[in-house]
């Protein structure tokens, strides 16, 4: 069995050992996670560990390489029925690629659709993987996630080491990822960077956001561009509502009726626009193109050509 080792930086100690694994590989459940620490298969220094174990600056933590990708084991694919794909919806998802090479797929993922299944959940990105496995041995692997109501870029592994090494890409911040969104008011700032902490499972994290205003309508709506420098859930809707207080359009967990605004579809105005990264030596550079209600949306507004 293949093992790998990371080990924990300042940014990352002082956590729980199950919550930095969930962090580090937001694929794994946490029933794995306590089957692996029980069978000793997730290490902290050396030695067997449990889920309430904190990290400290320096610690070392090793676990099966099996464990750092998103590949369901046999039992749960025959436990949990499929659904049922229609050929539209498999249409649908071979014209959403935007970019293809031996180890990556990018797709543009539309709004509505959930990257992973859950409870009311019926039909989800990685329930459609098998239709884009193409001529590989190995069915794509989900590498992140966006909320089901963000559309944009959605980076696919085709194998698990270019799965391991976009992980570490992402661990490492070596991926750029640029999201437009159209958002409720002005911010009194044209740019700047927002560097404002994030509540993550009780625990305060470290957030910070990059943001400039590309446009606005009279105060009463704007086009900004937010660059993410860390990832926590939801930063980009928390750090647009609660600190420039520019709720994003459609938002209402986090803006509430202020994220409404009259004549503008309700749905949520927030687009994952594009991502830079270097595999492999080959630069990467793939840019989603809008969906249908923010076309509108800007056109309504006067964004167009911006």
């Amino acid at each position: 069995m293949e093992y790998i080792t990371h080990q924990i930086t300042l940014k990352d100690s002082d956590m729980r050992l199950d919550r930095f694994l969930r962090n580090t590989y937001p694929h794994l459940i946490q029933g794995r996670i306590e089957k692996s620490l029980r069978k000793g298969l997730i290490k902290l220094n050396g030695k067997k560990a449990e889920s309430k174990d904190r990290t400290k600056e320096g610690d070392e933590i090793t676990l099966p390489i099996s464990l750092t990708v998103n590949d369901r084991t046999e039992e749960e694919k025959q436990t949990n029925s499929k659904p049922k794909i229609t050929e539209k919806k498999r249409k649908f998802l071979i014209d959403s690629i935007l970019y293809k090479d031996d180890d990556i797929i990018i797709i543009n993922k539309p709004i509505g659709l959930s990257v992973q299944g859950g409870s009311g959940i019926h039909t989800s990105v990685d329930d459609m993987l098998d239709y884009l496995q193409f001529d590989e041995e190995e069915r794509p692997k989900l590498t992140h996630r966006l909320d089901k109501d963000t559309s944009g870029v959605l980076i696919l592994a085709r194998n698990r080491k270019a799965a391991q090494r976009i992980a570490e890409y992402f661990k490492t911040d070596q991926i750029q990822k640029f999201y437009w969104a159209v958002c409720a008011g002005e911010p009194k700032h044209k740019m700047g960077v927002i560097n404002h902490p994030i509540i993550v499972d009780g625990e305060k994290k470290e957030a910070i956001t990059e943001y400039r205003l590309i446009d606005y309508l009279h105060k009463r709506a704007s086009f900004i561009e937010f660059k993410l420098i860390t990832g926590r859930k939801h930063q980009i809707r928390i750090h647009a509502s609660q600190v420039l207080n520019t709720p994003i359009v459609g938002d209402g967990k986090y803006g509430g009726e202020a994220a409404f605004i009259d004549g503008i579809n309700i749905k949520l105005h927030l687009h994952a626009r594009r991502v830079i990264f270097k595999d492999k030596g080959k630069l990467i550079d793939v840019t989603a193109p809008l969906h249908p209600h923010l076309i509108e949306t800007f056109r309504v507004c006067g964004f167009e050509g911006k």
